[in-house]
């Protein structure tokens, strides 16, 4: 075990006891003394400086002396012999006048600034508006001003302007550009409307059927028979008469 002396407490340091709890039981039986004195040893170490401890069988007190300015420690860690790490809680005794939200002794707990500016807002609550309301108008006036919009002219500049500047180019009074022009050609075929044919009357419808009849063309008359002339049947007999007198 590290030797531990005594230090003499500053002239600005306050003197407090305090009682830990969440120690191991083990460290108050009497075959571990030393290593309960180490442990508070280490306490005293980590708030400031050990004036005074006092190691029983269920409690462990000691008084160190602590810097006023800074903030309380309530809680710690020690690390044991055996690696582990144990979580211990300080109570410190008689302590009144102090702050529970920063752990200070400069100040009570309803001066800490947070509760104080809080406080400050439900007393004067129009003060915080008309700050956003300042701050929302001079963004508004350098929005407005840095958008940069031109003095309004007569109409004759205006349709000078108009006829030098392409379309495309032109703007409205809100700095857009117009864009493409809309074509005027209808860019669709019109809907075909389905027209019903003219009734023609009969008459007519008859004539005119009666009239391509007689312009068709007509043939002649196909017969079979056909008249043999007397000159040629008697001139075949004579033939085949002088074929059978050679043979």
């Amino acid at each position: 075990m590290q030797p531990f002396s005594f230090a003499k407490p500053d002239p600005g340091s306050l003197r407090v006891d305090i009682s830990t709890s969440g120690l191991p039981a083990n460290v108050f039986k009497n075959n571990k003394a030393s290593t309960g004195l180490y442990m508070i040893c280490m306490i005293g170490k980590e708030l400031e400086t050990l004036e005074k401890h006092e190691l029983t069988k269920t409690s462990t007190r000691v008084r160190v002396s602590v810097n006023s300015l800074k903030p309380l420690v309530k809680e710690t860690i020690i690390e044991l012999d055996s690696g582990e790490e144990c979580k211990v809680t300080l109570e410190y005794e008689r302590l009144q006048n102090h702050c529970s939200n920063g752990l200070l002794l400069s100040h009570h707990s309803e001066h800490f600034p947070l509760r104080v500016s809080e406080q400050s807002l439900m007393v004067y609550p129009h003060v915080e508006k008309e700050t956003e309301q300042a701050i929302q108008a001079t963004e508004d006036n350098n929005y407005h001003q840095s958008r940069k919009y031109s003095p309004v002219r007569g109409p004759d500049h205006m349709k000078k302007a108009m006829s030098s500047k392409n379309f495309k180019q032109r703007v409205d009074r809100h700095d857009r550009v117009f864009g493409e022009r809309l074509s005027t050609i209808h860019t669709y075929n019109p809907l075909l409307v389905q027209q019903r044919p003219l009734a023609i009357p009969t008459q007519r419808r008859r004539g005119g059927e009666e009239n391509e009849k007689q312009a068709e063309y007509i043939s002649p008359p196909y017969t079979k028979s056909r008249r043999h002339h007397p000159y040629e049947s008697s001139h075949r007999r004579i033939l085949f008469l002088h074929r059978n007198m050679r043979e």
